[in-house]
């Protein structure tokens, strides 16, 4: 497999980094013990649904041999501005059913393999759309269900842009966690 793009490169090494060492309990755990809240597995897991969900939606134009003629609509452009072009990931947006956690089933990882996992779906993401580059050039290849027609480069850039989202996510929760920590060893010290 050819050389994982630069961008996809230092959003595996920033959570390999956050999950090295990590036990199967650490990465399962929900901040505040709440299940609706996101564990490190459940966002890996949802990172991977999203990479195989590109993966196996440019390969269809790939396998075709057509890019996509589509135009795209006012709000795909709009929301293609705000998170492809700026950067900026709403927090609590709502992720769609098919890549929520839970659908592959994935028995409890450590963060090494979280880690890995990450890496290996990033790797064969990037293959797909090098594919899809060296068929159709650099216009557009595929259209987005989000934000209409993209480029390759912009499907990197979403998936960059989503992954350092949620990697913020996982910082968020952990804080939460220590947090929660402290807050219940203050308080079980003065019961």
């Amino acid at each position: 497999m050819s050389a994982v793009n630069p961008g996809f490169q230092k959003l595996s090494d920033a959570y390999a980094r956050k999950l090295a060492g990590k036990s199967c309990a650490e990465c399962g755990a929900h901040p505040g013990g709440d299940p609706a809240l996101w564990s490190a597995q459940d966002v890996v897991e949802h990172l991977t649904l999203t990479y195989q969900s590109s993966i196996a939606h440019v390969e269809k134009y790939s396998q075709r041999g057509l890019p996509t003629t589509r135009k795209a609509r006012w709000r795909e452009t709009a929301a293609r501005l705000l998170v492809i072009d700026l950067g900026y990931f709403p927090r609590g947006t709502a992720s769609p059913e098919f890549v929520c956690p839970g659908r592959r089933g994935l028995a409890p990882m450590d963060g090494d393999a979280l880690g890995k996992l990450l890496r290996n779906e990033l790797a064969r993401l990037d293959a797909a759309l090098i594919q899809c580059e060296e068929l159709f050039g650099k216009g557009r290849i595929a259209s987005h269900f989000r934000f209409g027609p993209l480029t390759t480069v912009q499907w990197s850039t979403f998936h960059i842009v989503h992954g350092r989202h949620h990697l913020a996510q996982i910082f968020r929760a952990e804080k939460k966690m220590q947090v929660d920590l402290q807050v219940k060893g203050r308080t079980s010290s003065t019961s």
